[in-house]
């Protein structure tokens, strides 16, 4: 019974990604879908029942909050990659500066973006500005937690290069379930609990 419930459980979550990657196919809606999927899933690691039309009404609520977001997100990439073009180009201790430069504010875009998704898990608020206020409350609570979910997907990263087939069935589960671990409700809750007792 174990196992079936088991095979239940990654069924649900294949679906989930499955239903996240055709809604993140125009790019500007990956960000709304990967909400979207760390709300779904964990919905799913507390034992309810998520499907194709469960994710669908969550994407539908959480775009209305997350639509600037995910404008963004595709400008922010392509800027980046710009400038690692432009500035590898550069002589010496210019390049040096410039990249590690750009690497810190990459690092500092990805944490936000995990916060994001470890904050929208739980509620969503009607507004974006609501939303990545929340978002960077968290992150200056659970720095560290930041720091290991970066490191973890980093090394997902380096996986995907060397198995690039592991990208459809992990692409969007591997950093929710990253994210749900090092900085989900269950984290940041404990902070916020800790935080009260202290003041």
């Amino acid at each position: 019974m174990r196992f079936i419930a088991v095979l239940d459980s990654l069924g649900s979550a294949l679906l989930l990604q499955l239903c996240c990657l055709l809604c993140s196919i125009p790019l500007v809606t990956a960000v709304p879908a990967a909400i979207a999927l760390q709300a779904e899933f964990e919905q799913l690691r507390r034992g309810g029942r998520v499907g194709v039309r469960s994710y669908l009404a969550r994407f539908r609520l959480v775009w209305r909050a997350s639509w600037p977001y995910g404008l963004a997100a595709p400008f922010a990439a392509v800027c980046a990659i710009s400038a690692v073009w432009f500035w590898s180009a550069a002589p010496g201790a210019l390049r040096v500066t410039a990249l590690g430069g750009l690497a810190f504010c990459v690092g500092a875009l990805a944490a936000f973006a995990l916060a994001l998704l470890a904050r929208a898990a739980s509620t969503v608020p009607a507004r974006a500005s609501e939303l990545g206020a929340a978002a960077w409350r968290l992150l200056l609570r659970l720095p560290l937690r930041a720091l290991w979910a970066l490191a973890l997907l980093v090394a997902w990263a380096a996986l995907l290069t060397r198995f690039p087939a592991l990208a459809v069935i992990g692409s969007g589960l591997v950093p929710v379930a990253v994210v749900s671990y090092t900085m989900g409700p269950r984290r940041w809750g404990a902070a916020l609990a800790a935080q009260a007792s202290r003041s």
